[in-house]
């Protein structure tokens, strides 16, 4: 496959989580970075309020997937650069 990649990935009672939700993607050179949604720290509360976005593990387990989306090197570009923790 090449291009860019995008995939939502979710794990369902998985290691350390009873629900977990990420963005995983793949570059044309085929290496992998992933951001998952996790609650915010002050109010800790998974459901609803606000959250944050960290770096994930590009090898964690996950029980239900979009399968990959094509993505542009722009949308690439557009789609990291607003990301609070890409840099």
């Amino acid at each position: 496959m090449s291009g860019y990649t995008i995939e939502i990935r979710t794990g369902v009672n998985t290691e350390d989580h009873i629900a977990h939700t990420w963005v995983h993607v793949i570059r044309p050179d085929g290496s992998a970075e992933a951001w998952g949604f996790y609650p915010d720290s002050e109010t800790g509360n998974p459901y609803y309020g606000d959250g944050q976005i960290r770096r994930e593990d590009t090898g964690q387990p996950y029980t239900a997937s979009s399968g990959p989306i094509s993505m542009t090197e722009e949308q690439y570009h557009k789609f990291t650069t607003n990301l609070p923790t890409y840099n």
